[in-house]
C-alpha cells in the first residue's frame, strides 16, 4: 500500500486563502491518501485580512504560522524562505503547493538551487510507468465549481 502523501498548502494573503480553500477541502476528503498541512506565511495577519477568511471559507487553523508580517518584498521573501526552510527540513513534504501571485520560474529556481543538495532520507523508490493505449476518440473530463468566476481550460496531449 502506498504511503500517505504529506502536502503543504502555502498561502499568506487574502486572495490566496480563497484559492487554497477548495484544495484543502478536496484533499481532506482523502485522508488515507493525503495529509495536508496548511502553512500561513503571515503577510495578512489581522482579523479583517486573515481570520475572517478562515472562518468564512471553513478553513482549519493553520498548522504553521510563519509570522512574516509587513515589509518590503525583499524582506518578506527572505523571512518566508528562512522560516519555510526550517519547516521543510523538519517535515520533508512530498509536495508543496503555493497559491497566489508568485513568479513561478524565480521561485522554482530558488527552491531547486537551495534544496537540490539535500539527499533523500529514504532509498529511492522506482517510479511507476503507465502505458496509455492509443485511441482515436477524444477523452475529456469536465469539472465545474459554482464559486469560480473564470473559465479555466487545461489540455493534455499524451501522444509519444
Amino acid at each position: 500500500m502506498n504511503a500517505v502523501k504529506n502536502i503543504f498548502l502555502v498561502a499568506g494573503a487574502r486572495p490566496n486563502f480563497m484559492k487554497v480553500a477548495p484544495l484543502q477541502h478536496q484533499l481532506d476528503k482523502r485522508p488515507e491518501v493525503f495529509r495536508t498541512r496548511l502553512i500561513h506565511t503571515g503577510q495578512h495577519y489581522d482579523a479583517d485580512m486573515s481570520d475572517i477568511f478562515f472562518h468564512d471559507l471553513d478553513l482549519p487553523k493553520p498548522d504553521r504560522f510563519l509570522g512574516v508580517g509587513s515589509g518590503s518584498h525583499a524582506e518578506q521573501t527572505g523571512r518566508v524562505m528562512m522560516a519555510f526552510e526550517r519547516i521543510c527540513l523538519e517535515e520533508r513534504p512530498d509536495l508543496v503547493i503555493v497559491v497566489g501571485d508568485v513568479n513561478r520560474d524565480a521561485v522554482a529556481t530558488m527552491i531547486k538551487d537551495h534544496f537540490s543538495s539535500l539527499s533523500s532520507p529514504s532509498p529511492k523508490r522506482p517510479r511507476p510507468a503507465f502505458d496509455v493505449p492509443e485511441h482515436s476518440e477524444t477523452r475529456y473530463a469536465v469539472v465545474t465549481d459554482k464559486e469560480t468566476t473564470a473559465t479555466v481550460v487545461e489540455l493534455s496531449d499524451l501522444r509519444p
